[in-house]
């Protein structure tokens, strides 16, 4: 196997935005372990002692629903608006057709415990799990094919694209080796190792990370090393386009904070890394689109992310005494701040790529005017800091 490594320009960004990742209450304290978007608004959440939580209101509200069982639920995925699998502990497979509403329970054919599943359609999915386990169905899991893994204790993720052609990652305890079968799983051949997590767009683009972060557009054939650093804990891993992969620390060290991590491969091949500040330690993170994307944790939480650009968890919007005009703007944006005049106060505005492209402080200030003229068309972040809190507020430059 030949690899090719060519490290990027690394640029780090550590952005105080706060209001895109936003949490919402699930109704429940229960540890989660997978979430899928079946639409932008729909989602579905599983988690340890059978819980299933469901919204169709873009996370307003979340209902508990029954699953029928008290094992824990690893894995969940649709393979259309209705139809979708959850797998979890001791062979538990489970199958709903109402998107999530009820579900029945299915014989895997093992009582192995069961970590991942890919469904090509509602007839033929894969499931794996202890022990090497990697099974096929083709009749909607009336019936069932074992076959053969290489070397490992956990097939702990896999991604099929067709029948044939398929990925599946094996733990032996601490990290994994990827491998690959181009016919349907009776050869396989060792893409890498020592990962802790990836993710295919497609049979031929996809990302690793290991303690480098890594991109192929050839099937695992060659890779380019978009980011070499220390990733030491576990990782969840989503990538939301070919050049947006979005990372989650699942277990944080002692005495660290655990953070979503955003990487973006720039025009100009530089590779841009921006992180939330305020620690999010999430089990598994799942984009609907390149905008609307969701992450779940071990305590219960939900998190929502709606512009798929900027990292931060949801703070204070603007208070009534705090004004800003014209919006949308052309040449110059007014901040007033009514009788309360604050100091010190910074303000910075963000534009879609996560890059800060102004920054002013003041040491006392009950008005702003801001100079955009120079800046290009579009959505900006405008954070305004103040030495009681942080507000966001979307700006449109036209």
């Amino acid at each position: 196997m030949k690899k090719i490594y060519f490290i990027f320009l690394f640029a780090l960004l550590t952005l105080n935005l706060q209001a895109q990742w936003i949490l919402q209450d699930s109704g429940t304290g229960n540890r989660f372990y997978d979430i899928y978007p079946i639409t932008a608004d729909t989602a579905v959440v599983v988690g340890v002692l059978g819980t299933i939580v469901k919204t169709t209101d873009g996370g307003e509200n979340w209902l508990t629903i029954n699953s029928g069982t008290n094992r824990d639920l690893t894995q969940v995925e649709f393979v259309n608006d209705t139809t979708g699998y959850a797998v979890g502990f001791e062979g538990t497979l489970l199958k709903s057709t109402d998107a999530g509403s009820t579900w029945t329970a299915l014989d895997s054919g093992t009582t192995e415990d069961l970590y991942s599943l890919s469904a090509l359609n509602d007839q033929v999915f894969f499931i794996s799990g202890n022990n090497g386990l990697l099974q096929k169905t083709i009749d909607g899991g009336n019936s069932w094919t074992v076959l053969t893994t290489p070397s490992g204790i956990f097939v702990t993720d896999i991604q099929f694209f067709n029948e044939q052609l398929g990925y599946i990652l094996m733990f032996n305890y601490n990290r994994g080796t990827l491998y690959k079968t181009s016919d349907g799983g009776i050869n396989w051949s060792q893409v890498d190792d020592l990962l802790w997590a990836f993710h295919f767009l497609n049979p031929n683009t996809g990302f690793v990370v290991s303690d480098e972060l890594k991109k192929t557009t050839d099937g695992g054939e060659n890779f380019v090393t978009i980011f070499s650093g220390e990733f030491d804990i576990p990782l969840c891993m989503f990538a939301s386009s070919e050049n947006v992969i979005w990372l989650a620390e699942k277990n944080a060290i002692i005495g660290n904070d655990a953070h979503i991590y955003r990487g973006e491969i720039l025009n100009n091949q530089d590779f841009q890394w921006n992180y939330t500040e305020e620690p999010l330690l999430l089990q598994s993170i799942c984009f609907y689109n390149e905008n609307t994307g969701y992450g779940v944790d071990a305590s219960g939480g939900i998190v929502k992310n709606t512009s798929g650009i900027l990292l931060g968890t949801a703070n204070t919007a603007l208070p009534e005494h705090i004004k800003l005009y014209p919006n949308p703007v052309h040449r110059e944006l007014r901040i007033t701040f009514g009788e309360q005049a604050y100091s010190p106060t910074s303000i910075s505005l963000v534009d879609q790529a996560g890059k800060e492209v102004l920054r002013h402080s003041y040491l006392q200030c009950s008005e702003i005017n801001l100079n955009i003229e120079h800046l290009s068309k579009g959505i900006y972040c405008l954070n305004i800091m103040t030495p009681d809190n942080t507000y966001t507020q979307k700006v449109i430059i036209n």
